[in-house]
């Protein structure tokens, strides 16, 4: 099975995300507004590497749930990239993908970001 250059399991687990563009404006008293809107999409596997569960990061003031999103190789996100998820989750981008993909001779390629879900978008 294959979705967008990704192949296998990863290509199982592949849901579609959208990037979000931010944009910033006047609000006309003297400070700005920020906004989001959709930009491109693209799939990606998002799996997670710590606590996902809400009673879990209760308890502690600086928990939030982290991931690990695996796409296709060019999908070029940067640090502090926003990605709203097809399930409904909105993530940030916490690394960035030049040393963390497979190798020129992988017979498969993609690219890894270490994430974290954000409330705010």
């Amino acid at each position: 099975m294959t979705v967008a250059g990704l192949t296998g399991l990863v290509a199982r687990m592949a849901q579609r995300c959208t990037l979000l563009v931010r944009t910033v404006a006047d609000d006309g008293a003297g400070g700005t507004v920020e906004s989001w809107a959709d930009g491109r999409t693209f799939d990606a596997a998002v799996s997670a590497t710590g606590p996902t569960n809400a009673m879990q990061l209760a308890g502690r003031p600086d928990a939030v749930a982290q991931c690990t999103m695996t796409c296709p190789l060019g999908t070029a996100l940067v640090l502090h990239d926003r990605v709203r998820c097809a399930d409904g989750r909105t993530l940030r981008v916490m690394s960035e993908a030049p040393a963390r993909h497979t190798p020129g001779v992988a017979s498969f390629a993609f690219e890894r970001y270490e994430c974290e879900e954000v409330a705010d978008a």
